[in-house]
């Protein structure tokens, strides 16, 4: 996705809301938009504003700095599509949602193929690593044991997505959180060098260049908590700091 719209594109209309998805913790809704296309939705109410703010921002600056994930739009939920259905009233607001390209087939990501280099890179695995600290995401957890890795795989095409950032930027992250994270320290074999941490800063710094442009985009109904959007870029911002990176194991 282009975070930055012209002025002339359109937001995509859903005009079907086909199944919940069961999977994954946030239990969207598979939808059809007017563009053709399947969704995955998330909305008011299933959703809080802050998460949705989140998962927007959070998909912008992955997709900026080189991460993969479905593409994803902002969409519209008009008012005739859940006005005769109460059920779906309690769980899908009228109003603007975040909806990611549904990848028919893809499953979660196991524990044995996320040491597989040929799936995921030493390169990338770092720069995972790197965005979930950076976005004080802790939400991508997994060992032997299981976990809730929020990374999909498709099997068919060997490509794999990052999903559900909808909890980042939690402010009561700490290190200890990381312990348990997919490629967190105590997870993996390898170690971030010099080079590493210059070039992922770099990638770190444009990104947050994109920041005012992203926060242009954002539906004004999802800005309730007015501590929150200040939060998140406070926490940015360290992306560019020494102490940030000395952090980094």
């Amino acid at each position: 996705m282009e975070c930055v719209a012209s002025s002339n594109s359109a937001i995509p209309n859903v005009v079907e809301v086909i199944r919940r998805i069961n999977e994954g913790s946030t239990q969207p809704f598979l939808c059809k938009c007017d563009d053709g296309q399947l969704y995955v939705l998330k909305s008011k109410p299933s959703m809080p504003p802050k998460n949705l703010l989140a998962e927007f921002i959070s998909a912008c600056l992955a997709n900026d700095i080189g991460l993969p994930l479905p593409d994803f739009k902002i969409v519209f939920v008009p008012e005739e599509l859940i006005e005769y259905s109460p059920d779906l009233q309690q769980q899908i607001c009228t109003g603007y949602a975040f909806a990611s390209l549904f990848i028919d087939g893809a499953i979660a990501l196991t524990f044995t193929q996320s040491r597989n280099e040929t799936i995921i890179p030493v390169e990338q695995q770092k720069l995972i690593y790197v965005f979930d600290k950076w976005i004080l995401n802790a939400d991508r957890t997994l060992t032997d044991k299981g976990g809730n890795v929020n990374i999909l795989y498709d099997i068919s095409n060997d490509k794999y997505y990052l999903i559900d950032h909808n909890l980042s930027f939690d402010q009561n992250a700490g290190p200890e959180d990381f312990s348990v994270h997919v490629y967190g320290p105590g997870n993996r074999k390898w170690q971030y060098d010099l080079v590493d941490r210059v070039e992922y800063r770099q990638r770190v710094v444009n990104s947050l260049h994109k920041l005012p442009a992203i926060l242009d985009e954002i539906p004004e109904e999802w800005i309730v908590d007015e501590e929150f959007l200040p939060f998140v870029c406070t926490t940015l911002d360290k992306g560019d700091c020494d102490e940030f990176w000395s952090a980094i194991e």
